[in-house]
Order: structure tokens, then C-alpha cells, then sequence
């Protein structure tokens, strides 16, 4: 009797693993299923993006050709006014400076 007990328990055992790896299994398949329609459904409503990122490269590339353009055009003139800066020094005393001996 206790070994017709164990087998049923065994077999009862055997079957909820059984059914939990189908549910596993159909549990997978229709993530898999809902993911494969959401991107379908997302390339529908937004595309694929490639033509947004040749745009965006096209828009970069022209606003770095602008501003090595600015750059030329001011070059000179900045490192002009960085070597007036540098080169004539007022030596005048601030309006604040009290000499020692007053």
C-alpha cells in the first residue's frame, strides 16, 4: 500500500512539473508573440528612424563646418585682443590702495 502511495505521489510530482514547464513554455511563446507585435506596431507608427539620423548627421555636420568657419574668420582678431591683454599691463593703483605710512 505505501509503495502504491509513493508511485501516486511520484506521478502526481512528475505531472505538476510537467504542467509547470507547458505553462513555462506557453508563458514564453506569448511574450514572444506580444514583443514581435509591438515592434511591428512601433515600425508602423514611428518608422524606422533612418532617415531622422541622417538628417541629425547632416544638421551636425553643417553646424561644425559653421562654427570651424566662425573660427577662421575670428582667429586673429581674439589672439590679437589675448596679446594686448597680456602684453599692456596698466600699472595704475586702485582707487582703493591706502599707503602704509598714512
Amino acid at each position: 500500500c505505501s509503495s502504491d502511495l509513493n508511485d501516486a505521489r511520484k506521478r502526481k510530482t512528475l505531472r505538476l512539473k510537467q504542467a509547470k514547464d507547458e505553462a513555462k513554455s506557453e508563458v514564453e511563446k506569448y511574450k514572444e508573440e506580444r514583443e514581435n507585435e509591438f515592434r511591428r506596431h512601433e515600425k508602423e507608427v514611428c518608422g524606422s528612424g533612418d532617415k531622422y539620423e541622417t538628417f541629425i548627421a547632416q544638421m551636425t555636420e553643417q553646424k561644425i563646418k559653421e562654427l570651424y568657419h566662425c573660427m577662421d574668420t575670428n582667429k586673429e582678431s581674439a589672439l590679437q585682443k589675448l596679446l594686448s591683454a597680456v602684453f599692456n599691463v596698466s600699472t595704475d593703483l586702485h582707487v582703493n590702495y591706502r599707503p602704509d605710512d598714512v
